[in-house]
């Protein structure tokens, strides 16, 4: 998955659809009312997530959890247990920075997803490479060209 711009991670024949319900706040953000995340199944009700999640809070790549079947689809119900990634989102405010935001993230060799090139989810894992990712986001925030979110930090 790494170094993807796709909505979400190409499916592969192992991984499944898990729904996620969004509460919706007063502004009417998020603008969907559940986002759905490829994860890969380890037993009957457990699954691991894939992909990283551009709209569910606290939850990371390799995060498990655990799902109910209803009707033929899965609907997550609680974590069970969480990974040692990260997830970070950034909406672009400048469409001309995209090409810059890209690169940065590839220059970190980080993975990521982006949503119409304006919505950005990244996965990090590495304490490190983290210090970086925050420096090269709080300069591009300062000078108005985009802004970010710690949506999951547990490094």
């Amino acid at each position: 998955m790494s170094d993807s711009i796709a909505q979400h991670a190409a499916p592969e024949e192992k991984l499944e659809k898990i729904f996620f319900y969004l509460p919706t706040d007063d502004d009417g953000y998020p603008p969907y009312s559940y986002e759905s995340l490829w994860a890969e199944k380890i037993r009957d009700d457990t699954y691991r997530i894939e992909n990283i999640p551009f709209f569910v809070r606290e939850l990371c790549v390799d995060d498990i959890v655990a799902v109910s079947d209803e009707d033929g689809s899965l609907y997550f119900q609680e974590v069970l247990e969480y990974s040692r990634h990260n997830t970070v989102r950034v909406v672009v405010i400048e469409e001309e920075r995209t090409t810059h935001l890209i690169s940065g993230f590839r220059k970190l060799g980080l993975a990521f997803e982006g949503l119409d090139n304006y919505l950005f989810a990244i996965d990090i894992d590495d304490p490190e490479k983290m210090a970086q990712l925050a420096n090269f986001l709080a300069d591009g925030e300062e000078k108005g060209w985009w802004e970010y979110e710690e949506s999951a930090l547990r490094l």
